[in-house]
């Protein structure tokens, strides 16, 4: 456009001096198509830089969307993780249990029927349904306050349904009741314990009941020691440690998805910490590490 300007007023000065023959109003019509000339320009330089700009716009406004939608996409991808580890947590434990306790008179009923041992009376029998049926009851409940949780609309959770460490006490007894050998080491002050925030309580909780479901699971019969240790200042170590078999689980052996400890790295890692899972002379090791945060 410039050098068009440029052309023009070169052509137009020997072009008006042969038709006008004087120079008055030469410069006059000069300055006219000049000034006519440098409007146009502006106005197309305008129009040039509004038609940028909205064509930037649009293609700000398309990466925003494709922002937000990558962020929903992991919003729900994250949900759908957080939601897993819970079902996993929960179901796992308490069906383990099941499994245990109706294996347990699966077992006695056969070596009564092969005449290897005294067949189950009246009472045995009443006694392991019970068993079994509160073992079920208490599954469903744990499941309605996680669902309960899930449909929260303010996005809290009442403390009164999150697990604490406190309530690992009642796993250990409910795996000493399946004959499963537990040696419980609480080296945490009840005060300490109360000053920790509600998520770390549910972390610590789920970090036991997955060392003793995977005990369960793979060294049925095995002794198991679970250890709580830690304080202000020093962090928050949670260690379950299980005897190895000596062979291979059999065909009986309680299956599972293998996404336990993942999903527990997973929400170890989201507190700040660390999970640390080994096997090594003759012993299982899960150990996690979480740093001291009080309320």
């Amino acid at each position: 456009m410039l050098l068009t300007l440029g052309a023009y007023a070169v052509c137009m000065v020997p072009s008006g001096l042969l038709l006008y023959g004087c120079g008055t109003n030469l410069f006059v019509d000069a300055a006219f198509c000049l000034a006519y000339l440098l409007t146009t320009f502006a106005w197309g330089h305008a129009l040039r830089s509004r038609r940028l700009l909205l064509q930037r716009l649009r293609m700000d406004a398309e990466r925003a969307r494709a922002e937000h939608e990558r962020r929903l996409a992991d919003a729900r991808r994250g949900e759908r993780q957080a939601i897993a580890r819970e079902m996993h947590d929960v179901l796992a434990h308490r069906i383990s249990l099941l499994s245990v306790h109706a294996g347990a008179l699966a077992y006695r009923t056969r070596q009564a029927q092969a005449g290897a041992g005294p067949a189950l009376d009246g009472t045995e029998v009443a006694e392991s349904a019970e068993v079994i049926r509160g073992s079920a009851h208490e599954a469903v409940e744990e499941l309605q306050e996680v669902l309960h949780l899930l449909r929260a609309e303010d996005g809290g959770e009442p403390v009164s349904l999150l697990p604490r460490i406190e309530d690992i006490g009642s796993l250990v007894a409910d795996a000493r009741a399946t004959g499963q050998p537990v040696d419980f080491h609480p080296e945490l002050t009840a005060d300490a314990v109360h000053e920790l925030r509600s998520q770390l309580h549910r972390t610590v909780y789920r970090v036991a009941q997955e060392g003793l479901t995977n005990a369960r699971k793979h060294a049925p019969g095995a002794p198991v020691s679970v250890c709580l240790a830690g304080g202000p200042g020093r962090g928050l170590t949670v260690e379950v440690r299980n005897e190895l078999p000596a062979s291979p689980g059999s065909d009986e052996a309680i299956p599972g998805t293998g996404a336990g400890l993942t999903g527990l790295a997973e929400r170890v890692r989201l507190d700040g910490g660390t999970l640390d899972h080994r096997a090594a002379d003759g012993t299982f090791t899960l150990c996690a590490r979480l740093p001291w945060s009080a309320r």
